[in-house]
């Protein structure tokens, strides 16, 4: 299946690193693939679903977010605020290119910044979210109101939501302590594993296949 690379810049200015699942036939529409938080344009979810399209003739741009994968910026430089803006960015590079985006499909995370930034593209006509929540609100339930009231005032702070593994890490989670006076759980322990044991794929970058 063929492929291209397709790079843009973002809302801050960064250059976002994106890549195109051409169809073999006469393309039918173009679509956006937003993935997941930390994940990245090469992530199992945004790598098959995108392809899968492709083999019905909607070509799909995937990219990663600013901060992470190939585009620039430093992990946690950029917020979800900037993730929305971006996808209108990436949605205006392809209308630019004459590849005029009709479908927006998010994974997780992604799913709900695709509801969030559908309303500034004008060309979209439908709408697909995988395990994606339909407001983000919800996430600040699972982090210490404490660390939220350090945000509000600091503007940043160290947070653990929930035991989810990164590339080369994998967290172990203790189960709460029950005893008085203690209601959460202890933080959960990273541990790094062989090459081997690494829990996400590898990346490669093809032309073709």
């Amino acid at each position: 299946m063929a492929q291209r690379n397709f790079d843009f810049t973002g809302s801050n200015g960064a250059c976002l690193s994106g890549r195109i699942e051409l169809p073999e036939t006469p393309p039918r529409g173009w679509a956006i693939f937003a993935h997941c938080f930390t994940c990245g344009k090469d992530s199992l979810a945004a790598t098959r679903v995108s392809r899968a399209l492709a083999l019905v003739g909607i070509g799909v741009l995937r990219f990663d977010f600013a901060g992470l994968g190939a585009s620039e910026g430093e992990p946690g430089e950029f917020g979800f605020a900037n993730d929305i803006a971006d996808l209108a960015n990436a949605a205006q590079a392809m209308e630019s290119a004459g590849m005029p985006v009709t479908l927006l499909v998010g994974h997780s995370l992604g799913g709900a910044a695709v509801l969030l930034s559908a309303r500034a593209i004008s060309t979209v006509r439908a709408i697909a979210t995988i395990a994606a929540p339909a407001d983000v609100s919800h996430i600040l339930k699972s982090i210490d109101p404490a660390l939220v009231s350090r945000i509000e005032k600091d503007g940043s702070a160290e947070v653990v939501i929930e035991s989810t593994p990164k590339c080369g890490q994998h967290l172990t989670t203790p189960a709460p302590d029950r005893s008085p006076g203690r209601s959460r759980a202890t933080p959960p322990t990273i541990r790094s594993p062989s090459a081997s044991g690494c829990p996400c794929p590898r990346q490669t970058s093809t032309s073709s296949s």
